[in-house]
């Protein structure tokens, strides 16, 4: 066998199991949320759901601030791959308890409400957000040195634990400490396969490559998120926390279509990155092509599932997912244009583009969700407003596409 074709099939490999990884994960993620809505009444459910945004914005803020400069430093080799990792886990640790301590006073700010299994979900989530960042951080590092085995199989660890809750009704108590469990059995993977040794004197220190890529993705990610949480808070000042968990509910059910998302920075983007600029614009076709693809066939199967089995996953919460569900198939067709723009973009190092894009679409939103309020009789207008931001976003990205140059060296 020639060494080309060795390799070739090598890479093929690789990039199978980065795949199975990340649908592994996503999985593990929308049962994880199912799981909970079964078994909260809707009120509790949207109070897990305010505080599981904030869990999803520090998420975001670790995917770019560590995950991304670890895609990015696969063109470089592992001895730079393993100092980031070792930097970023040196941080998060430090940051660990000041994390818990934020998400637990947001969540149980914002729900207005502290009893029962409202406040178990809050203090599940707060405890969770570290232990999730410290694996999803291991989870780039495992991919950008091509260990996608290692990362499935500390992702495997977690959905069994997950699908064991998903079998095995629980109480509140008991149904989050398995939970938090299984996120420690998978960070328990990891560490064995990789001995990792934080390095405590650069835990303050800006991580490279691509630092200000990875600063204006931060305040993509931060924006993002708090328009989410915006938008949360005005929605449950009008029609309840149960309007919370339908939005919750309606995105967790689109979580295959947040698996594809998310894989194009996990392992799209380091393949983009190695490429000439011809193989790297096939590859961009081809996945765009394979992802929008997919988000109509599964928008598809979401819009005709019985209410009997809608009940079944979500419990209460599914007569208000139900209601937005064709609003949310819109949204998630435009979320997935975006994000292949802003992969682009992200080849290209031009992340003030990405920043101001942000800037445009969240304002959108948030001003058009408080429209909404004040015209709108029901609930569907802060899913519209939300939708509206979606198109603003691709809209604003493709302009930017347009107007900056392939393989930009410097950001702009």
């Amino acid at each position: 066998m020639s060494s080309s074709l060795a390799r070739r099939l090598t890479g093929t490999r690789s990039l199978g199991l980065a795949i199975g990884d990340q649908a592994v994960s996503s999985l593990t993620n929308v049962i994880a949320v199912l799981v909970v809505a079964r078994q909260l009444d809707a009120a509790s459910f949207g109070s897990f759901s305010l505080t599981y945004v904030v869990l999803t914005l520090f998420l975001g803020v670790g995917r770019a601030f560590f995950g991304l400069p670890l895609s990015l430093s696969a063109r470089a080799g592992g001895a730079s791959s393993r100092r980031l990792f070792e930097q970023a886990l040196a941080a998060l640790l430090a940051a660990a308890l000041p994390i818990s301590l934020v998400v637990f006073g947001v969540g149980s700010t914002l729900s207005g409400s502290w009893h029962g299994s409202q406040s178990a979900a809050i203090i599940a989530v707060a405890v969770a957000t570290p232990l999730v960042l410290l694996q999803d951080v291991a989870r780039y590092y495992a991919l950008a040195i091509g260990r996608a085995g290692t990362a499935l199989l500390a992702d495997a660890v977690w959905f069994v634990g997950v699908v064991g809750l998903f079998i095995t009704p629980l109480h509140s108590l008991a149904l989050f400490s398995w939970w938090i469990g299984a996120i420690l059995a998978s960070l328990v993977i990891f560490t064995v396969s990789f001995h990792p040794k934080p390095e405590w004197e650069a835990a303050v220190q800006a991580l490279r490559p691509e630092r200000g890529l990875r600063t204006n993705v931060s305040g993509t990610v931060i924006l993002s998120n708090i328009t989410s949480l915006s938008v949360n808070g005005l929605a449950s000042s009008r029609y309840g926390l149960e309007l919370v968990g339908g939005l919750r509910g309606a995105s967790t059910l689109f979580g295959p279509v947040n698996t594809l998302i998310t894989f194009l920075d996990f392992a799209v983007l380091p393949r983009l990155v190695r490429r000439p600029e011809a193989s790297a614009r096939r590859l961009l076709l081809a996945t765009f092509a394979a992802t929008v693809a997919s988000t109509v066939l599964w928008v598809v199967v979401l819009l005709n599932i019985p209410d009997a089995w809608g009940v079944w996953l979500l419990g209460e919460t599914w007569r208000t997912a139900s209601s937005i569900f064709h609003i949310t198939a819109v949204e998630y067709v435009l979320l997935v244009c975006a994000a292949i723009l802003s992969l682009i973009l992200k080849t290209r190092n031009a992340g003030r583009s990405l920043l101001v894009s942000k800037v445009i679409s969240s304002a959108a939103i948030i001003v058009g969700v408080a429209v909404a309020l004040f015209v709108s009789s029901t609930v569907l207008g802060v899913p519209l407003a939300i939708a509206l931001g979606a198109g603003i976003s691709c809209l604003s990205l493709a302009v930017s596409v347009l107007l900056t140059s392939p393989r930009r060296k410097r950001d702009a």
